[in-house]
This record gives C-alpha cells, structure tokens and sequence, in this order.
C-alpha cells in the first residue's frame, strides 16, 4: 500500500499512520481475502467431485455422501473459522505493536524517554496511559483520553473486541457463564450481547449440558471493521502528536510558560 502523499492535516496523520506499522492491518486482510478465495475454490471442486462419484459408484452413496460433506464442512465452516479467529487475534497483536512505537514516537518528538519495551501486560492499557503521560508532559494534552467523548466512545469500543480477543486466546472462544470474575463488571455480558445482535459475523452456540457459550468469528466483514475502528482510534491520537521534533529551547521554553504553541495534526 502506497503511503499517502500531501500536506493536509488528514494526509500527515496517514503518513504517520503508516510508518508506525498501519500498513499491517491491511496485509492481513488482504492475505485473508485470498486464503478465504482459495476456500471457496475448493468447496467447488469438493462438490464436483463428490457428484463425479456418484454418478462412478452409485452403490456406495452412503459413504460418498458422508466423505464429501466432511471434507466441504471443513472447507464451508471450520478452516474459516480457525483463520479468521487467528487472524482477529493477529490483528490485536498488530494494534498492540502500533500503539506501542507510536509511545517510541511521541516519546522521540518531545524530547523524552519511554519504557514501552518493558510492558508485556494489558498492553493497550499500559500504552494508553504512556502516551497520555508523554502528552501531558509535552503539554500537547491537558486532560487524559477519555475527557474528549469522541475517544471516550472508541476506546470502549476497542475494549469491547479486546475481550473478545481474550476470551479466544485463553478459552478457545468458550464462556463459562458461572465462572465470571467478580471484576467483570458486565464487559461479557455486553461481548455477549454484542454477539448476538452480530450474527453475520460471529458464531454464538451454547454447550450442551453446560453453563457456557462458544464465540466464533466467521466472516471477513468483521474483520474489516475492526481494522476500520482501530484506525480510527490511532488516527485519533495521531491528530494529538506534534507536528515535528522539537528543539531542547522550544521546549524548555514552553515548560517554563506550560504552554507549547507547536503544530499539531489538527
């Protein structure tokens, strides 16, 4: 993907954007829009082939039928599912990485130190408060994140998937209803429901003679959309760093006055 040229408030932020690892997001999804293709190729040829043997030993259907809708069901619903789950959590592997070196970044523009390397837990979280503490140090942010309702709204949108994240990686996409922490506070309620109300793009299935749900991502469009919301949010706080690298006058100028008059993405 080209990165995007121009001098408008929109082109630097993508600019920007992209050099901090953007253009991952759009890899995946185009691997995954050529393996799914693949698939669908396939399940062609299962079908012509299961009809070839048909037509070849009508006497054996049974265990034709039963040989060939296997192997479509793999190729129909279960390979799918597997990649696009993996794929969703790469995903959130990718958005971790950006938010990291974009704290390399900001921490890079404002003359400052960070200590992202060293954070391996609830690592957006961790990185949401780094930048903000680099931001607020710069004084290019005077309150946190969440005091703009904008990001506010995002941000919980990211949490939301962020669970859902967790939920594959440590249970294989299993719920256990009666096993909710005490400090879930109604985020798996809300995944649940969320689910639910997004059929095209999940999989919700209760387990039989159990308390628990199973979630499965199965469609592309998901996808998509979690890379669009993501972008949306980095975008956001892209718009927050400054312009250029300051110099070490400028910005003990500005420290002394508590106030830094540089260009923003804005």
């Amino acid at each position: 993907m080209s990165i995007p040229i121009g001098n408008t408030p929109q082109a630097r932020a993508k600019t920007q954007f992209y050099k901090v690892g953007g253009s991952g997001f759009h890899r995946i999804y185009l691997y995954l829009r050529e393996v799914l293709s693949v698939f669908n190729n396939q399940q062609r040829t299962i079908k012509r082939r299961h009809l070839k043997s048909l037509r070849e030993e009508p006497q054996g259907a049974q265990f034709i039928d039963e040989f060939y809708e296997g192997q479509l069901m793999d190729y129909e619903s279960r390979f799918p599912s597997m990649l696009l789950g993996s794929s969703f959590v790469s995903s959130v592997s990718q958005f971790e990485n950006v938010m990291k070196k974009l704290c390399k970044r900001v921490a890079d523009l404002t003359l400052q130190t960070t200590k992202v390397d060293s954070i391996t837990q609830r690592v957006l979280d961790n990185c949401k408060k780094e930048l903000e503490s680099l931001l607020r140090q710069g004084f290019h942010l005077k309150n946190g994140f969440d005091a703009d309702p904008e990001q506010r709204k995002l941000w919980e949108q990211v949490k939301l998937h962020q669970k859902l994240r967790d939920y594959l990686v440590h249970n294989q996409g299993t719920i256990r209803l009666d096993h909710l922490s005490s400090n879930d506070d109604g985020k798996t309620e809300a995944l649940i429901k969320y689910c639910k109300a997004n059929r095209g793009w999940f999989q919700v299935r209760k387990v039989r003679k159990t308390d628990a749900l199973t979630i499965r991502v199965i469609s592309l469009d998901y996808i998509r959309y979690y890379h669009k919301l993501v972008e949306e949010y980095l975008m956001w706080v892209i718009s927050r760093m400054p312009k250029r690298k300051l110099s070490k006058k400028k910005l003990g100028q500005s420290r002394s006055n508590t106030q830094l008059n540089v260009d923003v993405f804005k």
